[in-house]
């Protein structure tokens, strides 16, 4: 039996020439197939019969001496000549890891699949993160309610793996061929097109945002800023999510997107809450527009107010009915939460609502001596002033109203001659939204701030909610009747 067997490249061993390929050129180099030497070991006996994969490099030669030598007693030849024969050839390099026991070279085994752990918002091709196929991308688990949406990534090429000990430099990225720029413009036009479902996303809004504040941070980018920027259609991101979102089933997704856009833009900017406000204009959802005045990122709790509500902003019920006809009525209904505890340790109670296309602002606060003189009729301080105003956005309009506070029976208008639980906002001109802000306010008698407050209130029902009416006409009247 002929054994071929190779070595390290620095050790040279003694050659036995062949004879019967004595006539073959010693320039041309013999046939190689090089083939695992080693001890009758029944362990690796298979392991030798594989062929090992030879790869050549062009670039790296180096003389290697091939010695061939008979072993065993079935021998049919022998050399005649001692000096060997040692041709020059390509070195070959075996893809393969060396065991410690012996030659056999074996398959460097292959790295197990890992699926993402944030999102498929992959930075570039180096990133150790393993892409996942079109045929497993396909996948759907049986519990996962979002099975017909594949997965999306965005690719920000040649960025660098994200290290979060390492501080990058704002101005440009560690490898100088994508600046915070052309990364913000693949970001706001990734953002653009998950508001326009350019494409499906399989995970939630708030891990594919996550992905999206993790490839920001490569760049010396921040993804608050980002949702802020006036990048589509002169419009936040932010802003098209209000508009986009509706009670139907399908808007589900946009519903989730908007409050991760509120959750990882906060704290904003005036001119983002501006926009904010104009969207909900555009998209007069009174529902929608009083779970974005509850959110966190648009009504932050501090000091008191925080304790006091458990850092959450309290549910209170407000429905609008538009009345038809030529005066422009309608009529707001308000159930406030925890109005007793809140006049007394806060001091005040703010109300907004969207009625007639316009966003409202009702107040109730206790007059103090420096709001007091504000005021265009003065008011002794400690009883309760409401005003009423328009917000950024709204077309200026008359307003002749009427603020009622209701019995614990539901009584919202007061008997005849009792003018005790209700007063007439009337303004003389029309009232104007920011910048040329203006207001109509009112205030009540003492008695009635003090029979508010009392345990055994009439108003006050047992939760401790309070529930106010204010009728409303946006025409110029002169009777004293607004509903009417």
């Amino acid at each position: 039996m002929l054994l071929v067997d190779t070595k390290h490249l620095s050790k040279a061993l003694p050659a036995v020439p062949d004879p019967s390929k004595a006539r073959q050129s010693i320039d041309a180099p013999p046939a190689y197939e090089p083939v695992a030497s080693t001890s009758d070991n029944p362990y690796l006996r298979n392991l030798v019969s594989t062929p090992a994969e030879v790869v050549e490099d062009p670039e790296s030669y180096a003389p290697v001496e091939v010695t061939q030598h008979v072993v065993g007693d079935d021998a049919e030849y022998s050399s005649g000549s001692e000096s060997p024969v040692t041709p020059t050839f390509p070195a070959p390099r075996l893809r393969q890891l060396r065991t410690s026991e012996s030659d056999v070279f074996l398959d460097a085994p292959k790295p197990p699949f890992q699926r993402p752990t944030h999102s498929d918002l992959s930075l570039s091709a180096s990133s150790s993160t393993p892409r996942l196929s079109p045929s497993h991308a396909r996948r759907r688990s049986a519990t996962d309610i979002r099975k017909a949406r594949p997965y999306s990534t965005v690719r920000l090429p040649s960025a660098p793996p994200f290290d979060k000990s390492e501080k990058r430099s704002p101005s440009k990225s560690a490898s100088g061929t994508v600046t915070p720029q052309d990364a913000g413009t693949i970001m706001a036009g990734f953002l653009r097109d998950l508001l326009s479902r350019q494409f499906a996303v399989e995970q939630s809004a708030d891990v594919v945002l996550k992905g999206c504040a993790d490839a920001c941070r490569v760049y010396g980018l921040t993804l608050a800023t980002l949702l802020q920027e006036q990048s589509i259609e002169g419009h936040t991101p932010i802003y098209w999510a209000v508009v986009k979102c509706s009670p139907d089933p399908d808007s589900t997704f946009t519903h989730e997107l908007l409050d991760a856009f509120l959750d990882h833009a906060a704290p904003l900017a005036e001119p983002t809450l501006s926009d904010i406000r104009h969207a909900c204009l555009e998209n007069p959802d009174q529902g929608l527009f009083q779970w974005i005045r509850r959110h966190p990122a648009i009504t932050p709790l501090f000091g008191a107010s925080e304790v006091l509500f458990s850092g959450v902003v309290p549910e209170d019920d407000v429905r609008v009915e538009e009345l038809p006809g030529d005066n422009d009525m309608f009529i707001a209904h308000f159930r406030v939460l925890m109005f007793q505890k809140r006049m007394r340790v806060l001091k005040h109670v703010g109300l907004e609502f969207i009625a007639r296309g316009r966003l409202w602002s009702l107040q109730v606060y206790v007059a103090t001596p420096e709001n007091a003189r504000k005021m265009r009729h003065s008011a002794k301080p400690g009883v309760w002033v409401v005003s009423l105003a328009l917000l950024e956005g709204s077309q200026p309009t008359w307003v002749d109203s009427g603020f009622i506070v209701c019995k614990k029976d539901g009584t919202p208008t007061p008997a005849e001659g009792n003018r005790t639980n209700w007063m007439r906002l009337k303004s003389t001109n029309q009232l104007s939204a920011p910048p040329r802000h203006s207001t109509i306010s009112a205030s009540f008698k003492e008695a009635f701030s003090l029979e508010c407050l009392s345990a055994n209130s009439p108003y006050v029902r047992p939760d401790g909610s309070l529930e106010i009416r204010l009728e409303a006409s946006l025409k110029q009247r002169e009777t004293g009747c607004i509903i009417c």
